[in-house]
């Protein structure tokens, strides 16, 4: 067992010096039927379960919590979270929580609305809803999220299992209505890490991971619909292959104007993942797949493998992938989180976690090599007092202003994690020197970064120096002075998640990311806020509870 702890777990992370030999380019072959890598040497045959139970140990570290449900459930360990929550009493009573000191900035004087439906939390201890994503037509409002509820009680995970929550609303965001999770066909297991995007002719498209009842493996699911309430059941997007071991992670979806057709739109979702193909052959890839027909089927490309043998060590891998076309061209880039990890003996090694693009000028059927952004200096997890803190990786956020691509991660070490950004005017050929956005006092982690013709809009949580958390805005016309004011109407504390209340989550999760959309009529943000309380018997004075917020400036 590696000497590392869960970054989850982690305070600070020193990083080593870049490792970037190991990756090989791929990206030249577009086809719906993936093409297995050469075996790497030594790489022995395994069966999916102990595929499965390999990279929980060796790789555990670097998944979001619905790939841990999933390999969990591959391996037969069934158990997606961390520890055994206590239990709630169906219909809970649910107070706001007591005054925070809050951030020491403006307010922004936004109206805070919850998005879930808390009367729907009845399970036992299964009251999460967190982990956010928007999109926007007219008025038409729609956002997805991680929902703990549709879980057998306890968290075991079985056939109609379901943690792919979404809500809609159909007045701009002034209220909405919790619609429950999306469907799923027969042997389908829908386990959430939600995104969204919209086409031009109004059709909602969300990306989730999901159990595969056909090929047994954690596939890569597109769910669509024209009004956000009634949903398809999702397609996939992954190879949902029978002869292979298939674990994807941390999509993202994007629509934009066809490479073949400025009136048209493709359906992009960038991804990373674990092949195996049952013959020895075993590598970490970078996906993109595009839909050419409003979602109906999928091609599949790669953007980049890395070959590895699954029981090493040392080994590297993708996370966290954003892709985003430029609307006067219809170029796809994808930034992601490519991290190398030496560690032969199995003792702690070192990790190198970088910044990476890659361009696509042809739709998405071969792409650049690597293009390296920045070297992730330093990053640690967000301790917001005893029994709570909330996971942290430096995932990317992409936008475009104008023709300008722009990117922004959280690194830093504990108790000075900070916002970068970084620029392309080239499409992704070449980036600026990295930049600090300025924040007040406290740390800020999660961005997500959208644009209009106003400028630049950095959404992201800022925790407070008495360990309260907000959800702050900052504004620049071109990234050179910011204007920082606070979302949260109110600051709110962490969650009892160390051990983990809810018997579905993995501990110290506080969701991995928060929703930020510019449409031009508007800034739309949606997050996990814990600021309302649970009483029951259990916890007869009462315990923070996650749900998800939405505000429109």
């Amino acid at each position: 067992m590696s000497g590392r702890a869960p970054f989850h777990a982690r305070r600070s992370v020193r990083i080593g010096a870049a490792a970037t030999a190991s990756a090989l380019v791929a990206g030249g072959v577009l086809a719906t039927q993936l093409t297995p890598t050469t075996a790497a040497t030594g790489t022995s045959k395994l069966t999916r379960e102990q595929d499965a139970e390999t990279l929980l140990e060796r790789r555990g570290d670097f998944l979001s919590p619905g790939a841990l449900a999933g390999l969990r459930y591959l391996a037969g360990k069934n158990r997606p979270g961390g520890l055994v929550g206590e239990g709630d009493e169906p219909g809970a009573a649910r107070a706001a929580g007591a005054a925070a000191q809050g951030a020491a900035v403006a307010s922004a004087g936004l109206k805070n609305v919850r998005v879930n439906d808390p009367r729907a939390d009845r399970t036992l201890e299964q009251t999460t809803q967190s982990e956010t994503a928007i999109a926007v037509r007219g008025k038409r409002v729609v956002v997805g999220f991680n929902d703990s509820q549709q879980v057998y009680p306890g968290g075991f995970l079985t056939a109609g299992a379901n943690l792919t929550g979404v809500a809609y609303s159909a007045d701009g965001g002034k209220t909405f209505t919790d619609a429950g999770t999306l469907p799923q066909g027969p042997g389908q297991i829908n386990l959430g890490d939600p995104w969204l995007g919209v086409d031009r002719k109004g059709t909602f498209y969300y990306s989730e991971l999901v159990i595969s009842g056909e090929s047994g493996g954690l596939e890569i699911g597109v769910s669509t619909s024209k009004d956000g309430a009634r949903w398809t059941v999702p397609t996939y997007a992954s190879p949902n292959d029978p002869a292979l071991f298939y674990s994807g992670d941390k999509e993202a979806l994007t629509v934009g104007r066809s490479k073949a057709s400025a009136a048209e739109d493709t359906v992009y979702v960038a991804w990373d993942d674990f092949v195996d193909d049952g013959q020895g052959g075993f590598f970490a890839g970078l996906p993109v797949a595009r839909s050419q027909d409003g979602g109906k089927t999928f091609e599949l490309a790669y953007a980049d493998k890395i070959t590895s043998d699954p029981s090493s060590c040392s080994f590297g891998q993708y996370i966290g992938s954003q892709p985003s076309v430029d609307p006067a061209t219809g170029d796809l880039t994808v930034v992601s989180v490519r991290i190398s990890v030496d560690d032969p003996t199995c003792e702690g090694g070192t990790e190198a976690f970088e910044i990476v693009s890659v361009t696509s000028t042809d739709g998405g059927v071969t792409f650049t090599k690597p293009v390296v952004v920045a070297a992730v200096s330093d990053f640690a997890s967000i301790d917001l007092g005893p029994g709570q803190v909330a996971r942290n990786l430096p995932l990317p956020t992409v936008t475009r202003l104008g023709s300008t691509l722009v990117t922004a991660w959280n690194e830093g070490p504990q108790g000075a994690m900070r916002t970068l950004w970084s620029a392309s005017k080239d499409g992704g050929a070449t980036w600026s020197a990295t930049v600090p956005v300025p924040s007040p006092a406290g740390e800020d982690f999660q961005p997500a970064l959208s644009a209009d013709a106003a400028g630049l809009h950095l959404a992201a949580y800022h925790k407070n120096p008495d360990l309260t958390v907000d959800v702050l805005l900052s504004d620049s016309r071109n990234g050179t002075s910011w204007t920082t004011k606070r979302v949260t109407t109110k600051a709110f504390p962490g969650v009892f998640n160390n051990p983990q209340f809810d018997p579905v989550i993995a501990t110290g999760y506080m969701g991995d990311y928060i929703a930020n959309v510019a449409t031009g009529g508007g800034v739309y943000l949606a997050w996990g806020d814990n600021r309302d309380i649970v009483k029951n018997s259990l916890w007869p004075a009462g315990r923070h509870d996650p749900d998800v917020f939405f505000a429109k400036r």
